[in-house]
């Protein structure tokens, strides 16, 4: 908080179990626990509150954000075990439910680290400041007379030694104090240095929390569901009954109900989940050979645009046009959601990167106020942007409502498979982009998009910001066009897309003018403002322009550029900035004499900022760089989606044997950390298409690369100037 002076504030509130269990929806919160709020200026002074709990001598921290894998857990516990000057393996971790009480709970955009571990510090800080009082008060000594190390609060003079979990228990707290000092970098002892997960050890035996994988519970049903869309065939109350029956079912039944693309459901329950399984398997093979007459549908207002396109270099102008398709998300863990519906509320289960918003459309959906929903938040098997939207959750609703009124009160766990994941999404928009420039001013760009949309109309073209990390002229605009895909956020956002454009049509300027791609990312970074550059002077921030040479520099070392090629093989170069982080990529890619393409090998070069947990930023580095890559070869959705069983046969994605060898360096900083969550991602696709351009005349302007094991040549532009 911030007081009427200024200065920063630290609120304790000592609340009582009951009081916990009820926000949070904690269920085996033992001991003694405490409210804290701390502000955040990244939040914009909002308090936000963490619990903190004794559970059998252990310290529990309540975290605010959602696990995807990206393992904030640790990262989290980490800031604060470092200002607490406690071992880190001595703190557990729960995810926070859905609360009204916690800001801003989603996960996405790369910003958990940066929003929150300030405040994850100061946590840590002031709760040391608590214990080092409360030894104070109850050996009747100064609070300058003790320091805390490695879990106890210690005299001076060594003579006592006090665990931190016996004085916990006795906390007795001021209503209002200022923050404690945070530790100047030089000395940290956890933060900066790789730690292993505080999961390892449930992950490798199969015990973490993953939905999933848990058994269900007595009296429990597992469902699954056939979606289908407004003038299919459905199936008749006698063809269900019959289902049921063969396969033994508790339940079939269909609902009515509009919820994303689709207007009716039909729910199949069991105990356990093969029968569930099976009975979804018959109805679902029905459902596609009803729809093989079917006419396909008309062309979109997005195809017609890109039916348009004519790249050209016409006397002095260059056009190229650049396309992406819609892909999907495709997470390992595929959605499923549990869920318990009773007269007084709802608890549910959910693997969910936004709980507070999940919270609120299933209260939207059962028609009941949202404090009477339980949201538990659990831990996901990926998520990439998709477990942001709430159908799976409402889909689960829909289920759970109807049996309610049937008077049938049990726990329901919704399995989704992976042709229902594949073909209920919410996919990465299908893009158009023209980027225009002449000969004679290649540092004026002139960039253009349009994003497929289901539903969308031929809206004006509006202007947008771009994260190009040139000193560039780059006037952009975005509009959208109606397409057969609902789409939505993927892992990159925007940025997936927008540097496969802009990152292209760089280098291909600079093949024009005879200029070492890396040479011209080095000799114009995109410029600090000059107020900015005063700022950093005065507080000895380094500048943005710097930061950016210096991965470009450092990547330039590790793959020894334009010595690494040869006739067989070629070099592509990338760099982009995303949300608020720095990455440069160069590829090295091979192409057979029978046009088979093998990326080779891959360096990165980072600047996040601080970097917490170094291995754990180099592990989300070289996941983005295999997830984009896979969208790059392969990722496309066919126009006839709901005509096919989509499964990774018909869509598929990287293999071990088609992975480079990955090298990733992460440059030293002092500046905040800023995310790495989704860095990999967007400049893997440019670099790759910009190697193949340096060992044959074809730019390739649309993706996927690869067909039927070889590259597509239909999707590429052969340029015929030098």
């Amino acid at each position: 908080m911030i007081d009427k002076e200024g200065e920063t504030t630290m609120q304790y509130l000592k609340v009582s179990r009951r009081a916990v269990l009820k926000s949070l929806g904690l269920t085996t919160l033992m001991g003694p626990v405490l409210s804290i709020q701390a502000c955040s200026k990244e939040l914009g002074h909002k308090a936000m509150t963490l619990y903190l709990a004794l559970e059998n001598d252990v310290l529990t921290f309540i975290l605010p954000r959602s696990e995807m894998g990206q393992d904030i857990t640790t990262s989290f516990a980490m800031a604060i075990a470092e200002e607490l000057d406690t071992p880190l393996e001595i703190i557990n971790v729960r995810l926070a439910d859905a609360s009204a009480q916690i800001p801003n709970q989603m996960t996405v955009g790369s910003a958990s680290i940066r929003l929150w571990w300030m405040g994850m510090r100061q946590i840590g800080a002031n709760t040391k400041a608590l214990l080092i009082r409360q030894a104070a008060i109850q050996n009747k000594r100064p609070e300058s007379d003790f320091f805390a190390e490695n879990g106890y609060v210690i005299s001076s003079d060594r003579s006592l030694k006090i665990a931190f979990h016996e004085l916990f228990i006795h906390i007795s707290l001021p209503t209002k104090t200022h923050n404690s000092p945070l530790k100047d970098a030089k000395e940290f002892k956890i933060i900066g240095t790789s730690q292993k997960s505080l999961f390892n050890k449930d992950k490798s035996a199969g015990e973490y929390n993953f939905l999933c994988d848990k058994e269900t519970p007595e009296n429990a049903l597992r469902i699954t569901s056939v979606a289908y869309k407004k003038g299919w065939q459905t199936p008749s109350q006698d063809r269900l009954d019959t289902i049921k029956e063969l396969y033994e079912l508790n339940y079939a039944f269909a609902v009515e109900s509009r919820l994303g693309s689709f207007d009716y459901w039909v729910f199949l329950c069991h105990k356990k989940t093969w029968p569930a399984l099976k009975a979804k398997q018959a109805l679902e093979q029905e459902k596609l050979d009803s729809l093989e007459n079917i006419p396909a549908s008309g062309t979109s207002a997005f195809e017609r645009e890109s039916k348009a396109i004519n790249n050209l270099v016409n006397g002095q102008k260059v056009s190229l046009t650049f396309e992406t398709p819609a892909i999907t998300h495709a997470p390992m863990e595929t959605p499923c959601a549990s869920m318990l519906l009773t007269a007084d509320k709802a608890e549910v289960w959910a693997p969910t990167q936004a709980p507070e918003r999940a919270q609120a459309a299933l209260a939207k959906r059962l028609n009941i106020t949202p404090n009477k929903i339980v949201l538990h938040t659990i831990p996901m098997g990926g998520a990439f942007g998709r477990k942001r939207y709430n159908d799976y959750l409402e889909e689960l609703a829909l289920a759970a409502q109807y049996l309610y009124q049937q008077k049938v009160s049990r726990r329901l766990t919704l399995m989704w498979t992976r042709e229902d994941d594949l073909s209920r999404e919410f996919y990465r928009p299908a893009t158009i982009q023209h980027v225009q420039w002449q000969l004679s001013k290649p540092r004026q760009l002139s960039f253009s998009i349009y994003e497929g949309h289901a539903g969308a109309q031929n809206t004006k073209l509006m202007p947008i910001p771009t994260d190009l990390p040139l000193d560039l002229e780059v006037t952009a605009h975005k509009a959208s066009r109606d397409h057969h895909f609902s789409s939505g956020i993927w892992r990159a956002v925007h940025h997936g897309y927008h540097a496969f454009a802009l990152s292209s049509a760089v280098d291909e300027i600079c093949r024009s003018n005879a200029v070492d791609p890396v040479s011209y990312y080095a000799e114009h970074p995109k410029r600090t403002p000059l107020k900015s550059r005063l700022k950093n002077y005065i507080s000895s921030r380094e500048n943005l322009s710097n930061r950016l040479v210096n991965v470009v520099e450092q990547v330039k070392v590790q793959a020894s550029w334009q010595q690494n090629a040869d006739k067989n093989a070629g070099l592509g170069f990338a760099a982009y900035s995303v949300f608020g982080s720095h990455i440069a990529l160069v590829a090295k890619v091979s192409l057979s004499s029978d046009h088979e393409l093998k990326v080779d090998q891959v360096w990165a070069a980072v600047d996040c900022g601080l970097a917490l947990n170094p291995d754990k930023l180099k592990a989300q580095i070289e996941g983005g760089i295999l997830y984009a890559l896979s969208a790059c070869l392969y990722g496309e959705i066919p126009i006839n989606k709901d005509q096919l069983a989509l499964n990774f046969d018909s869509t598929p994605v990287l293999r071990m044997t088609d992975a480079p060898k990955i090298s990733v360096e992460v440059i030293n900083s002092n500046e905040a950390p800023t995310g790495a969550g989704e860095l990999g991602v967007p400049v893997i696709a440019p670099a790759v298409c910009n190697a193949i351009r340096s060992i044959s005349p074809y730019r390739f302007t649309k993706l996927p690369l690869i067909k039927d094991n070889k590259l597509n040549y239909d999707n590429a532009f052969e340029v015929l100037i030098t």
